[in-house]
């Protein structure tokens, strides 16, 4: 239901969204916004107020996700209210992409690239400002859902159980989210928002979404032992060789992205990782970049023109020059004396 306040701001009041029920409120949404294209699983809109795009998968009757792209001509703020003494149900938001963050009951701000999860008996209001433009991935899923596809290990977590059982209302928030787990989401993204059919099995969708759920709370308990337990020399080389090594068939991902799977500062990391591994972040990783190469080559199993496209070089002799500096020899040499 949507409403103005005295100061003509728009505020839509809604009941905390269940899977049972997604239709409804789908049909609800058709009428408030006035809806002007609909084909399958996927609407547009465009009013005086706002106007984008709304594409969503049920599956079954334990998971739907939905993926939204808005621009909101005049402030709003939208309301959402528990479903107390009900089954409970979860919900996990994505901001994918926006121009402005928006603010999550009055104090909490929510910036691009954060993740968060709640249950039903969260009662929450979003304020939207004006002009806004943005991108948001919603997943809502049941406990079946649970059960059946995300391991006890982490349901069963005494810093994530409360949620998992309603005992309360907390919100589990992230605010940086590693690599792996944003490109899991942004796959999901891809299928939701493609307007063009994409045949993606149902049994698929769960499987990528409950690898993406595992991901988040491991990484939340990790952030959450590192509240507890400095990030000390051991810690910090230990997690550093990890991230490299999962990502040694891409690019060079930044400083800005380390920090962030860190949890610290650009300049903190920099002056860390010259004093730990003796050499700056970039130089490391194409040290072991180039290591990883070699053994490729000598696997026999890829060219070098294809060990050069999996590891992000703009070019193949950009590849041979990075390969022989830290080497001595090209990669064709290599391949054929096969140092080590």
């Amino acid at each position: 239901m949507r409403t103005n306040t005295p100061d003509k701001d728009l505020v839509y009041h809604q009941d905390f969204p269940s899977i049972r029920q997604f239709r409804d409120l789908v049909e609800g949404f058709m009428r408030e916004t006035g809806v002007q294209n609909q084909s399958g699983d996927r609407i547009s809109w465009a009013n005086n107020y706002e106007n984008g795009t709304l594409s969503y998968r049920l599956l079954g009757d334990d998971i739907v996700l939905f993926y939204q792209d808005v621009e909101i001509m005049e402030r709003q703020k939208i309301c959402i209210h528990p479903h107390a003494g009900q089954q409970p149900h979860f919900l996990i938001k994505y901001i994918v992409d926006q121009n402005t963050d928006l603010t999550l009951d009055g104090h909490i701000r929510l910036s691009q690239g954060e993740l968060f999860l709640c249950n039903s008996l969260w009662g929450h209001e979003v304020d939207i400002p004006g002009g806004y433009r943005g991108k948001i991935l919603q997943v809502i899923f049941s406990q079946n859902f649970l059960t059946e596809f995300v391991p006890d290990t982490y349901v069963q977590h005494p810093d994530i159980y409360h949620v998992f059982r309603a005992a309360d209302s907390k919100v589990i928030l992230l605010p940086r989210i590693p690599l792996s787990l944003r490109e899991h989401l942004q796959d999901i993204c891809a299928i939701l928002e493609s307007t063009q059919p994409i045949r993606v099995s149902k049994i698929r969708l769960l499987q990528q979404f409950a690898k993406c759920v595992e991901d988040y709370f491991c990484y939340f308990l990790e952030r959450r032992e590192d509240d507890y337990e400095p990030l000390n020399d051991r810690l910090f080389r230990t997690k550093v060789l990890r991230f490299f090594r999962e990502n040694l068939e891409t690019d060079w991902m930044g400083l800005d992205i380390l920090s962030a799977h860190l949890s610290i500062s650009p300049s903190t990391l920099k002056r860390r990782f010259c004093k730990t591994f003796g050499s700056p972040p970039h130089s490391y990783f194409r040290y072991l970049q180039m290591q990883h190469a070699k053994e490729l080559l000598h696997s026999k199993a890829h060219t070098v023109s294809e060990i050069s496209v999996k590891m992000g070089f703009s070019s193949v002799s950009s590849f041979i020059r990075c390969f022989k500096k830290i080497h001595g020899h090209t990669p064709g040499a290599s391949a054929r004396r096969e140092l080590i």
